[in-house]
This record gives structure tokens, sequence and C-alpha cells, in this order.
């Protein structure tokens, strides 16, 4: 303590501790005023601001921003006067101003800083003391920024407003925050069908509960996606089965069938629609005997009617469950024409229906599998006994195996059709076998000339894959072209006198390539026959005859042992061919492919 301060009053002190005790006992306003500006302690400003009570003065110490936050936070809290609280709302900087804002009541200061403020956390928290619908919606409406839109949406109640926003806001998530707190269900109905964004219409559709909109939508909408939504939550049964009868797409269909529960309908859509995980999806939930019995013996598809079998009752259908489980040796033993036409038709065994089809007579019949069964060896076989032109002329336009296709232009005689398939399948081979019966010298130049730019092409992107380091070292082109299936491009490198069977730095040749990939047997055709070795063995003594039996490539492997394959080789483990199918097997039970794999390979 120093000799002056026996002599100046204690709020003068120079101890802070003791000028402090001395403010928290004056009354003096402008004495409070003077310390609260001009004290060297923060502790004794914030005692002397605590006793002052002249509006202006704790105004003018909320504005300064020389003063420590705490102390201008300080005097906002001593401040009542809406008029002071606006002014330091709208000059302070820092916490105060926000600290202001908490404490206004006035309803249009509030709505002019939360439009107007310069800070944007100082607007925003203006904008939560908000209450007038109007100033929300203008906010809403109006402010620039997106943030502030999106907090003013949320405290909207107003629906027109809210319907507004969720249609016209320029921001997603504005309009998502709109859309949240919209309850009329015409509004919510309105943007589900006619929004020009499909995440606006979806959004709508989540909230929409009346269940004559939600039909509207699930039969008319232009969106898949929002008709399968709307689907999902209809519980209407007439208009779900109009639906699973009539919806242009079969997940919407799909949809809708698992919504179903009149087992009419689902008898229908088993029986009837176009799509087979439609009819997969009606067939599991049909009950009567009858119409499962029917889609067992009729349906081109034949994991269904696998699955269907399984539900059969045993009693009832014994003679249906016989002709099912048929084997390829059964089916070759038939004698009874309308049984081989059943088992043709619907035996679950791939071998079976095969060995039926190429002893069934009835064109119809022949024509229908052509076109429908779900495995390309039946297609196959059916179309090679099919006469009508226009079945043939179908299939080698639209099916979806090419040997399947090549097999109908064998066998096509329709000029024009044969021209079509020569200009535009998009495998070689077809075109090939079309431009073979095709009598227009032009067209097969035509033909020709495609052909050759379509091999140059791929050639040169070929050897743009051999650039990236992923590509195993000493891969080939030849090789690229036999894994991704073009013979094609093959006889056009072999004519350009390539190695057939240099190796990459994992030992495989061209033909170990395709025996591990697909084992499809138009590339390995095209090198055996140019001389390509199929013997030649890997890093693991893995020929390729081992790989095509590793991969039960059935077809490829009686290929190979035409050729020359040594059925005897064995690999680094000391396993020949038929040694790895018996393992890869395991515990199954020997089918068609297996006994006929252990033909090939034991000899």
């Amino acid at each position: 303590m120093s000799i002056a301060d026996w002599f100046q009053p204690k709020w003068k002190h120079s101890n802070p501790d003791v000028r402090r005790a001395a403010v928290e006992r004056l009354t003096d306003q402008s004495l409070l005023a003077d310390i609260a500006k001009n004290d060297g302690s923060s502790d004794v400003r914030r005692a002397a601001i605590a006793r002052v009570t002249d509006q202006g003065t704790l105004a003018e110490i909320a504005k300064n921003c020389e003063h420590a936050s705490k102390l201008r936070v300080a005097a906002v809290a001593r401040l009542t006067d809406q008029s002071a609280l606006a002014d330091v709302a709208k000059n302070g900087c820092g916490e105060c101003c926000k600290a202001a804002v908490q404490r206004l009541t006035d309803q249009s200061v509030l709505a002019d800083i939360a439009k107007n403020a310069q800070d944007y956390t100082v607007r925003e928290a203006a904008l939560e003391r908000v209450t007038d619908e109007t100033v929300l919606a203008d906010i809403a409406k109006n402010a620039r920024d997106r943030g502030e839109r999106e907090a003013a949406v949320k405290r909207l109640t107003d629906q027109s407003v809210l319907a507004h926003i969720a249609k016209n806001d320029d921001d997603w998530s504005v309009r998502e925050a709109a859309m949240k707190r919209l309850t009329d269900q015409s509004v919510l109905a309105d943007i589900a069908k006619n929004a020009p964004k499909y995440t606006m219409r979806e959004a709508a559709l989540e909230r929409v509960t009346d269940e004559t909109v939600l039909a509207d939508i699930a039969k008319n909408a232009c969106d898949r996606g929002e008709r399968k939504a709307a689907v999902e939550r209809v519980t209407d049964q007439s208009v779900l089965a109009h639906i699973a009868r009539n919806d242009d797409d079969w997940s919407v269909r799909q949809e809708a069938v698992k919504r179903v529960s009149d087992q009419s309908v689902l008898a229908d859509v088993a029986k009837n629609d176009k799509n087979s995980h439609v009819r997969y999806s009606a067939a599991e939930r049909v009950t009567n005997q009858a119409v499962l019995a029917d889609v067992a013996r009729n349906d081109s598809y034949c994991e269904l009617r696998k699955v269907v079998a399984e539900r059969l009752d045993p009693t009832q259908h014994a003679e249906l469950l016989r002709l099912l489980r048929t084997t390829a040796a059964g089916a070759n033993a038939e004698t009874n024409p309308s049984v081989l036409e059943q088992i043709a038709r619907s035996a679950l065994s791939e071998e079976a229906r095969e060995a039926a089809v190429k002893r069934v007579a009835d064109q119809s019949l022949l024509a229908d599998i052509a076109k429908n069964d779900d495995k390309w060896s039946v297609r196959n076989a059916a179309v090679r006994r099919v006469t009508d032109q226009s079945v043939l002329a179908h299939v080698a336009k639209n099916d979806d195996d090419w040997s399947v296709r090549e097999a109908a232009v064998k066998h096509l005689t329709d000029q024009s059709v044969l021209a079509d398939v020569a200009r535009n399948d998009k495998i070689s081979d077809v075109r090939e076998a079309a431009v073979e019966r095709v009598t227009d010298p032009s067209l097969v130049a035509d033909v020709a000339e495609k052909t050759r730019r379509d091999v140059d092409r791929l050639i040169a992107l070929y050897e743009g894959r051999l650039k990236d380091p992923a590509c195993p070292k000493g891969t080939t082109t030849l090789m690229i072209a036999c894994d991704e299936d073009r013979p094609e491009v093959a006889r056009a490198l072999i004519k350009r006198r390539v190695d057939l069977d240099p190796r990459n730095e994992e030992g495989f040749t061209a033909l170990h390539v395709i025996a591990r990939g697909w084992g499809r047997t138009q590339c390995a055709r095209v090198l055996l026959e140019h001389g390509a070795s199929p013997n030649i063995t890997n890093v693991a003594d893995m020929t390729p005859l081992h790989w095509a039996a590793a991969k039960f490539h059935v077809e490829l492997v009686g290929l190979l042992l035409k050729h020359g394959a040594d059925r005897r080789l064995r690999n680094c483990d000391g396993m020949t061919p038929f040694d790895i199918v018996r393992v890869n097997y395991g515990k199954r039970t020997p089918d068609d492919q297996y006994r006929l794999l252990q033909k090939l390979l034991e000899g």
C-alpha cells in the first residue's frame, strides 16, 4: 500500500480488491460510469457495470470494441431499454451483438436485424427469436443466404408459403426443409405428381398418406421409381392387382405382386406375366396346387419350375414330378411322342430338354422353345429343327446368345433378313454366317469392309491395353482378343503371322486364357485349326485341358481332345484333368455334365 492510498478515496486505491469493494458500495452513477469505462482492472470495471443503471452508459460500454468482450456482454446483460439493445445489436461487435439480440423482444427490430445485420451469426440469433409469420415468410423467400432461408423455413407453419418454397427455392436443402413441414395433402400430392425435379417428387411422395393420391401416382407417374415407391405404400388390393397385371415396368409389377393377397391375381401373374422375375415372385405366394402344377409344367424359366416343383404335393402330382425330373437318358429312351413333348418343354434338366427337343416333331412347340427356353443349348437344338422362316428370322435378330443366332442364320433363306443380320449383328461369326448365305455381291463386299474396320479398331485398342501396368507381363494382343471372345480379331492377327503359343509371366498361352475364362470355343477352334498347341503347361504345369476340366467347360474339353490334348498329363500336384474334376465336384451327386466329362477325360 502506498502513502497516497491514505489520502484518496478507496475506489482509487492501488489494490484492485480494495477498489472493487469500494465500488460495490458506490451509488454515484457518473462516478460508476467513469470507473466502468476507465479502471485498469477488469474485475473492478465489471463490479462498476453491475451497479450502473444508466442505459446510455451501458450501451456506450457495450458498443465500445476496445473493452474486453466479457465486459461488453456484462453491460448488455444490464440493458433493459429495447432501443438501446437494438442499437447495440446493430452497431456493436462480436458476442455483445448476439447477447443484445437475445434480450430483444421487439419483432420489427428483430426482423430488421435478421434481414440486414452484417454478421451471419447475429442474423441467425435474431431469426431464432422472430415469431412473426410474415417476417419469417419474407426471410424464407428472399434471404440471400440459404442457411437463413432454411432456418426461417423450420419456424414457418403457413402451408401456402411452405408450398411456394418447396416448389421454387433454388436450393435442395431449403426445399427439403419446407417439404418436411408440409402437412396439406393436396399440396403434397401436387408436388409429388408435378414437380419438375425427381428428388422433389420423391420427397413429397414420402409424406403423402391419401390412398387416392398414392393410387393415382402408382398407376400414372411417368417415372418407374415413383410408381414403385407409391406401390410400396398402397394398400388397396384392386389398385395393386391392376398394377401387378398392367404396369409397363417389370420391377413395378413385381413390387405390386409382393403386396397382392388375392390368389386369383397371383395365379394369373404367375402363369402369364412376360417377365420371369415377376412370375417367380407371384409363384412364391401362390398356394393353389393346380396353379403351381401348371407353372411347373409350362413356364419357360427353368429355375422357376424348380422352385415350384419343390412346393408340389408328391401325392397329388407324382407323375408330373417324375416327368420334371427326367434325365437325358430318360428322354432318349422315351417312345411316347406326347410325353417327349412334355419333357422338351418342362424337364428341369437342361440336357434332358435338349435330348427331347432333338426328337420332337411338333413345329409349334419347337418354335416356342426356340424363342423362349432360358438355356441357350436347348434353344439352339430347337432352332436346328425349326422350318418356319418367320421363327428363324425372329431368333436370328433377337436371341441373346450369338451361337443361337448363328444357328438360326444357317437355316434362313430370307435374303432381306440375312442382309439385315449381315450388316448389323454385333458378333462377326454371326455376320459371316449370314454373308455366306447372301447372294448379293455388293452386300458381301460392304459387310467385309465393315468387319475389316471393326477388327483394325479392336487391334489398336488391345495394343493400347498392353501398356497398362496392371496387364501381366508377356500378355499379347491375341490373348486379349481370345479373352474377349473375338474370333474375327484372332483370324486377322493370325493372317499377320503372330505367334500362337507365347506365354505370359504366369505361363499362360491364349488357349489357357480361353480355358480359364468363359470357355467359349470359337477362338479356341480358330487357334487349334491354325496349329496352336493344346499341351503347353503354365508355371503350375496346368495345360489348357486342365483348366477347361476345372471350369467344367465340356464343349471346350471335347474340342481340345479332338486336336490332340493329352488327358494323361499331370500338373505340379500330380493331378490329371479328370482328377481335378473329381476334386472340384466334391460330394455332389454325379449329373449328366459330370458323366460326360468323365467319358471324355477317362477315354
